[in-house]
């Protein structure tokens, strides 16, 4: 064959040109489906014949969202059944539970007992990722851990009520098993109690048995102690008998770190500087970072900011703000930073009579005068960080919250209290390049690699 004529791939030569789809090997029509996306589309496929209804589970039902209401026995049985060809194929669970409007998804026996059938029917070591949106009981996850050893990703949602009894997981029948079952664990969400001594002893026990773990969030209950008191007590090491400080130890590997104890969007505990030295010290692949900072003030509204300033060449004292940052800025590899408290704005001057007009209501009156706040903080960190050498790329400011009502969005796409920008530059009248902050309008979208920008 001359080197300059097209190649054509052995497959396609023992293909006649009357071939039909039922005609392509099997792995190719595997692939073909793969690019099915809807659930309404791959149920569609498997009503087509046979054949297709026996490749299409592995891919319609390798993620399962249960949705209990609760789930219908008439339901629970038919998924049970050996030929529903369901699980077998399941890896991944996310349990949703649909409550009534304006109340809380809380801890539901009749739920928990659902899902141990369902659990205990799939075979064994085949689930790779259990999340939730409610809240189980230390047994259940030890049941689950039990049953299946093979976890990538672990979201552990105790119900408060459960919190309260000794631990079950670090007793010592218990720790060996459940240490070998966590061992290629690589992502794991804990919801932790500071005033709970065993609930931290299991959050504690977990974290140092996933020798594979690249990102960890932990959560807090609501108005429950600060966020200082859960990170000391949570990964430090035993106190040593000379009476020296107890060490913060993370995890080395981790790539994603997410700290989280939000109650409002503007004031909450944060991390002071020597315990966020600690932290930060062994995590050298830290990647991206969510965590509370100091208490920033941008100054009364009508002056959208320009009272704040970040100075890296002042001879003054640095500011908390400025060494916080620069210990953020030693993580050579981050990319990605969510700050989960909004600096505050004074809306004060402008407010009329007390309680006269709400917090969102100002907002919206002001909106492009907050963006214009927000955008200039934005850039000052970023400038900031970029003239210490530090690779940031993606900045958010976004409490994870669940408000009931959002202001409306300003010019930049942006709805308070969730604020997204990217690192760029901009040339002043002198032709001098300046570190400016450039919004994001759709940033999960637009920066795909920064995991800490999707809700979870």
């Amino acid at each position: 064959m001359d080197s300059n004529s097209t190649r054509i791939h052995p497959i396609m030569t023992e293909l006649s040109p009357t071939t039909f789809f039922n005609d392509l090997p099997t792995e190719m029509k595997i692939t073909i489906f793969t690019f099915v996306r809807t659930m309404a589309d791959k149920r569609a496929v498997c009503l087509v014949s046979r054949e297709w209804r026996r490749l299409m589970p592995p891919m319609l039902w390798d993620v399962f969202v249960p949705t209990f209401q609760p789930l219908p026995t008439g339901s629970l049985t038919a998924l049970l059944q050996s030929g529903s060809n369901i699980l077998p194929h399941i890896k991944r669970i996310h349990v949703r539970v649909i409550a009534p409007s304006g109340t809380e998804k809380v801890h539901d026996p009749s739920v928990e007992a659902s899902l141990k059938f369902i659990i205990g029917a799939l075979p064994k070591n085949v689930l790779q990722r259990f999340t939730s949106d409610m809240s189980f009981s230390t047994s259940f996850f030890m049941h689950l851990l039990q049953s299946q050893q093979q976890w990538q990703t672990f979201n552990l949602r105790w119900h408060p009520l459960h919190l309260k009894v000794p631990s079950e997981i670090v007793s010592a029948g218990q720790a060996v098993w459940l240490a070998s079952s966590l061992g290629s664990l690589k992502q794991l969400t804990l919801y932790a109690d500071p005033t709970c001594a065993s609930n931290l002893d299991d959050c504690r026990f977990l974290i140092q048995s996933t020798d594979q773990l690249d990102a960890l969030e932990i959560r807090g209950f609501k108005s429950k102690p600060s966020i200082e008191i859960l990170c000391v007590q949570l990964f430090s090491g035993l106190e040593p008998v000379d009476g020296t400080p107890a060490r913060i130890l993370c995890p080395s590997r981790l790539t994603f770190c997410n700290l989280d104890l939000a109650t409002k969007p503007t004031t909450m505990p944060y991390l002071r500087y020597e315990n966020l030295v600690k932290l930060l010290h062994g995590c050298t692949e830290l990647q991206e970072l969510a965590i509370t900072i100091c208490p920033i003030y941008l100054g009364p509204i009508e002056r959208v900011g320009s009272d704040f300033a970040l100075d890296a060449d002042s001879q003054l004292p640095q500011t908390e703000l400025e060494a916080l940052l620069d210990i953020i800025v030693r993580q050579s590899k981050l990319h990605t930073l969510r700050i989960l408290a909004l600096p505050t704005i004074d809306f004060h001057a402008l407010q009329g009579p007390p309680g006269n007009v709400g917090r969102e209501q100002l907002i919206n009156i002001h909106v492009n005068a907050v963006q214009v706040a927000m955008q200039r903080f934005a850039s000052q960190v970023m400038s900031y960080m970029a003239g210490r050498e530090s690779k940031l790329k993606v900045l958010a400011m976004s409490p994870y919250l669940q408000l009931s009502s959002f202001p409306d969005k300003d010019e930049n796409g942006h709805r308070w209290p969730n604020y997204h920008y990217t690192r760029s530059w901009d040339i002043d009248a002198r032709g001098i390049e300046h570190v400016v902050a450039l919004s994001l309008t759709h940033a999960a979208l637009e920066m795909p690699e920064s995991r800490l920008l999707y809700d979870n």
